[in-house]
């Protein structure tokens, strides 16, 4: 097992909030301290020992929010202003989150532009013979405007407005408008957000757990499968291991989560041990372990 790491607390507490992401921070953390780190264990360190939370990583300039968070047009283009002046990193939706929670700035959303009546009357008349996908491209031509589908949905929503079942079912058929995620046939992948997902005769899960399965392992309600180099796009069944959920934690933690498989197995069986003793009903105080 590998040596603790000496975290620079000092380092981290003053420079954390300069980098939107752990694993930017774990490579500033790795040039100028010269160890380097997991940015999963840096994650866990930085909320667990020194308390600061993940919303603290960007340092808000609360002043120039209020000042002019009435002269943009959208979240987007203000979060890409405040980047640019006071070098963070923050995406409009981390912006939005903290101009409505912390500021309590409430206002109509930035972006909103009303439908006049002449645009009201075209989606009711075309709406429900073209379906979503065919009336935004429609519209948007015909109008010169830039909706996107999610804002035809919400006008057949608001004004109670649905497409024929005729057309929605030919348009679940039509090469055009994509193939549903249910239709998609078994061994299809997809992304979601940063897991990587496979259809199987259950439903969508992620691949690791499918290989474990395919394997003939059972996975037991409250367990978790870790890839045990720390690489998620390394599907072998040889770096792939069931361990109870709780463990991830635990990993993360005490700096057990690395690139070396053994390394992690040796933090697993480390696991084993604390988990064993605390049933055992040994009380465990700092540093014992």
């Amino acid at each position: 097992m590998s040596a603790p790491i000496k975290w620079n607390d000092e380092w981290i507490i003053k420079n954390h909030s300069k980098y939107g992401t752990y694993r930017e921070l774990a490579q500033a953390y790795e040039a100028e301290c010269g160890e380097r780190v997991n940015s999963d264990s840096l994650n866990a360190h930085v909320k667990l020992k020194l308390g600061i939370n993940k919303s603290r990583n960007i340092c808000w300039h609360d002043e120039w929010i209020i000042s002019n968070y009435l002269e943009f047009a959208s979240y987007a283009e203000m979060a890409e202003e405040h980047n640019r002046l006071f070098g963070t990193t923050a995406d409009w939706r981390t912006l939005k989150n903290h101009a409505r929670c912390k500021l309590n700035l409430r206002k109509p959303r930035m972006d909103y532009k009303p439908y006049t009546g002449e645009q009201i009357d075209w989606l009711k008349t075309n709406y429900p013979k073209l379906g979503v996908k065919k009336t935004a491209v429609a519209f948007n031509k015909r109008f010169g405007c830039d909706k996107t589908e999610s804002a035809i949905k919400n006008f057949g929503f608001l004004y109670g407005v649905q497409v024929d079942e005729a057309v929605s079912a030919f348009n679940k058929t039509d090469p055009t408008h994509g193939t549903p995620k249910s239709a998609k046939p078994i061994g299809s992948i997809r992304k979601e957000g940063q897991r990587t997902l496979i259809k199987t005769d259950e439903g969508w899960e992620q691949i690791g757990r499918a290989v474990v399965k395919a394997s003939g392992t059972t996975i037991p309600k409250g367990y978790s499968v870790i890839h045990l180099d720390g690489d998620t796009a390394h599907y072998d069944i040889s770096n792939l291991m069931v361990v109870p959920t709780r463990y991830c934690g635990l990993l993360m933690a005490h700096g057990l989560r690395s690139e070396n498989a053994q390394i992690t197995r040796a933090g697993v069986a480390w696991c084993d041990l604390h988990d064993g003793l605390i049933k055992a009903g040994v009380k465990i105080g700092k540093g014992d372990l």
